[in-house]
């Protein structure tokens, strides 16, 4: 089965265009796979601070990986997409950063870490410890 690697700084763009390159051809009806980073695009790692959240480039939230090729689709075609599988990984996080987001500046800077595991998000150690929210998978956006 083919892969999109989107830990690969090449197969992410940050601006939708119609002449972003395609990362990956498949032809109709063809599985294939696509790894996902963060919408930190993997800047963020469980053990940061507040304080090292300052240091990360926002400027690379939010990446899209691809774009896909479907060989044989046509500008005006209807594309379907099934998603058969979506897994996530072993951890996760919160934060509220002074100046990014809707609320920037609103709230206090704050960065929790989530452990996943068995369908449960967990935190371990600050203001939520205990709080336990049950994990359901989705993904942000899909553009075809």
């Amino acid at each position: 089965m083919k892969r999109l690697d989107g830990m690969m700084a090449s197969n992410i763009h940050f601006k939708w265009r119609p002449h972003n390159p395609p990362v990956l051809r498949v032809y109709p009806d063809e599985p294939f796979e696509v790894i996902i980073p963060d919408s930190s695009t993997s800047q963020i790692k469980p053990n940061f601070t507040v304080k090292r959240l300052a240091a990360i480039d926002e400027s690379k939230f939010d990446g899209a990986v691809g774009p896909v090729y479907v060989d044989g689709a046509n500008p005006g075609d209807t594309v379907e997409v099934i998603l058969d599988t979506i897994e996530v990984g072993d951890w996760g996080w919160t934060a509220i950063l002074n100046n990014f987001g809707l609320l920037k500046g609103s709230f206090e800077e704050t960065f929790v870490v989530w452990e996943i595991r068995d369908g449960w998000a967990a935190t371990k150690g600050d203001f939520l410890a205990g709080v336990r929210i049950p994990v359901r998978p989705f993904l942000g956006v899909v553009v075809v």
